[in-house]
Parts: C-alpha cells; sequence; structure tokens
C-alpha cells in the first residue's frame, strides 16, 4: 500500500495535493505539463477541463484528486514552472558573479539572467502575469518570486552602491516585462530586435553604475 496524499495549501491559498506514490506522479506530471502547453498556447482561456484531460489523457477526478478548482490548478502550474526557471536564472546569476566586477560582460551576463529566463518562457510567463492581475493572493506570490530575482541581479550589479545597482536591475526586469506583454514594438514606430534591445539596456545600466560608483 502506498502512502496518502497530503493536502498543501499554496501560499495563495490553493489546496494543492501533491501525489506520493509512482502512478499517481506520473499523471500529475502529464496534468502539469500539459496545461502549460494550453496556456502557452492559447493563454488562460485555453486552460479548459476537457482539453486538459483530452491531452493529458486523464479523468476529470484525477484532476481534482490534485486541486479543487482549475484556478488552483493554475496556480500550481505557475508553482512548477517558476521552480526551473528559478534554477535556470540562479545559474545564469553565479556565472555572471564569477566575472570580473565592473566589467562589461558581468553587465551583459547579469542583464541574460532576465533577458534569456523571459525570452525562453515568453508565452509561460505573459499568461501567468496577465492571469494574477486578477488575484491578489497570487500576484503577491508572483510578485515576491520577482523580487528574488531582482536581488540576485543586484548582488551580481553591485560595485559599490547598492541602492543604483537595485534601481538597474528593477530596470532590467521591468524593460523585459513590457517587453513581453506588448511586444517588441511597443512605443516604436518598428520592431526592435532583441540585439539591439539588449544594447539600449545595456547603456543605460552602464551609465548609471558608472556614474554611481
Amino acid at each position: 500500500m502506498g502512502c496518502m496524499d497530503i493536502p498543501s495549501s499554496g501560499a495563495a491559498g490553493y489546496e494543492i495535493r501533491p501525489p506520493r506514490q509512482a502512478r499517481s506522479a506520473a499523471s500529475w506530471r502529464r496534468i502539469l505539463d500539459a496545461g502549460r502547453s494550453l496556456v502557452e498556447e492559447g493563454g488562460a482561456d485555453a486552460l479548459t477541463l476537457s482539453a486538459l484531460c483530452e491531452r493529458a489523457d486523464v479523468a476529470p477526478t484525477t484532476v481534482y484528486q490534485r486541486v479543487d478548482s482549475m484556478n488552483g490548478l493554475m496556480y500550481a502550474i505557475f508553482q512548477d514552472g517558476m521552480a526551473g526557471l528559478d534554477e535556470f536564472t540562479s545559474m545564469m546569476v553565479g556565472k555572471a558573479m564569477a566575472m570580473p566586477p565592473r566589467s562589461p560582460e558581468r553587465i551583459y551576463a547579469a542583464m541574460d539572467a532576465v533577458g534569456e529566463t523571459f525570452r525562453q518562457n515568453t508565452n509561460f510567463l505573459r499568461t501567468i502575469t496577465e492571469y494574477s492581475v486578477s488575484d491578489d493572493a497570487f500576484w503577491r506570490v508572483e510578485d515576491e518570486n520577482a523580487n528574488q530575482l531582482v536581488q540576485g541581479v543586484t548582488n551580481a550589479l553591485t560595485f559599490g552602491n547598492e541602492q543604483s545597482a537595485h534601481e538597474c536591475a528593477q530596470l532590467i526586469f521591468t524593460l523585459n516585462m513590457v517587453r513581453i506583454l506588448f511586444g517588441s514594438h511597443w512605443m516604436g514606430s518598428t520592431q526592435e530586435s532583441y540585439e539591439d534591445f539588449r544594447e539600449r539596456v545595456f547603456r543605460m545600466v552602464w551609465a548609471r553604475l558608472n556614474f554611481d560608483a
């Protein structure tokens, strides 16, 4: 006999019941992967129970063994997705920290910890951000996660003035967020390539850090 599933109440108030048996874990993995694929392809509205069950090849009862609502499932997909993103950004920040302080290479690497995270997960992050606006508890959890990323980038950018580094990290995060929410042509008459965007952000950050160092 396997272990019983133990309810887990997430920070946003949704009850998620992680599986303890291998067979249940495999079904839950398919549900999370299918759910993420659906929201990446069609936004939050695409995450319906029928579409999810068809793609994950599970019965509705299997879904509700793990969560009490589709909102709870969206939060579970968010938690699962962010775990992978956090691992990636931490690795990227670590690479930046290994580079010489006050060097352009270090700033680019710190910027890429944010930029590549957003670029590689654009549809997922756009959907999660748009969805969380309507849920205060969900939004607070996402905001906390964003602050952790900003703090990691701040640590990589601090050459002597931590406030300036923090403000630069916030700028990097905000500009990348605006880019995925509104597109690469927002507030411009022509589309801006990612390379041009990256260079523009670098110039602002480099000037600020050197001015205040």
